[in-house]
């Protein structure tokens, strides 16, 4: 019998052992905490790659109301053609936050999106920093593979001229 006690807590404490060692060798960190404090800038974990919110390539379209699903009234939007793909970066205002929303497409099939979200520690407008707030955000990586990702970016390609679109 002691025998068995014995060797189920050893089985357990190697277990546990076994899951914080996969944990701590998988885990990865999206920011540093240097970066994280640093009010101006994201991360660097979109900043290093290719895909940035950034203007770049041949604007083909500026939309000053960009009306969209799921994308606040008084947000506007740029598209862009690039060299093997294009590019719509929409500026979202929201009432307590903003927003940049990248997406990355070919033959209208979503290649790559990013969003980078800002707000305040205190629900003030992220462009009126109080005394009390601190600006903070969030990056988020869409995944491209997701049928539910692809329904959402069909419908923000919807709400582009068609014409337009045959230039991408």
């Amino acid at each position: 019998m002691k025998k068995i006690l014995l060797s189920f807590i050893v089985g357990i404490l190697v277990g546990i052992a076994m899951l914080y060692v996969v944990l701590l060798v998988s885990g990865k960190t999206l920011t540093n905490l240097a970066t994280m404090d640093d009010p101006g800038s994201p991360s660097q974990t979109l900043v290093t790659t290719p895909y940035t919110h950034k203007a770049e390539g041949q604007q083909i379209q500026h939309f000053s109301s960009f009306n969209a699903p799921n994308i606040p009234a008084q947000s506007e939007a740029h598209l862009y053609r690039l060299k093997n793909m294009c590019k719509l970066v929409i500026d979202i205002q929201g009432q307590d936050y903003i927003a940049k929303r990248t997406a990355y497409f070919h033959d209208q099939r979503l290649v790559r999106m990013l969003e980078t979200e800002y707000r305040t520690t205190d629900d003030t407008p992220p462009n009126i920093l109080t005394t009390t707030s601190q600006s903070i955000y969030r990056e988020i990586l869409f995944n491209p593979d997701s049928l539910l990702i692809q329904t959402e970016f069909k419908n923000l390609l919807k709400t582009l001229d068609p014409e337009t679109l045959k230039k991408c």
